[in-house]
């Protein structure tokens, strides 16, 4: 999954985003009842997603296993994940935002 959403990422974008930010996501859904979680980070510019929980988020993210998929698959856009509330996000907007310009 970690690839995968790697290769949605705008890197060039990612690079001119100014400050640290980080992201925890929450998968839930999944077949064996077991929430995931990955994070997003930008640290001076450059990017770093891993398969792991990160206590220290910029804030949090929140998103069910068949809407990620979809939006790996092209079929759900960020824009429409948050709009829909496919996707839910509490902490620091402004990171939030300053993530979501990488996609």
């Amino acid at each position: 999954m970690c690839k995968k959403l790697e290769k949605l990422v705008n890197k060039q974008k990612a690079s001119a985003v100014k400050m640290n930010v980080a992201v925890d996501v929450k998968v839930w859904g999944w077949a064996d009842e077991i929430d995931r979680h990955f994070y997003i980070e930008i640290k001076d510019g450059i990017l770093a997603i891993s398969p792991y929980e990160y206590n220290a988020a910029s804030f949090e993210a929140y998103i069910s296993y068949e809407n990620i998929i979809r939006f790996l698959n092209g079929k759900l856009t960020l824009n429409d994940a948050i709009l829909t509330g496919a996707l839910n996000a509490n902490g620091n907007i402004p990171a939030a935002l300053a993530l979501g310009s990488i996609f």
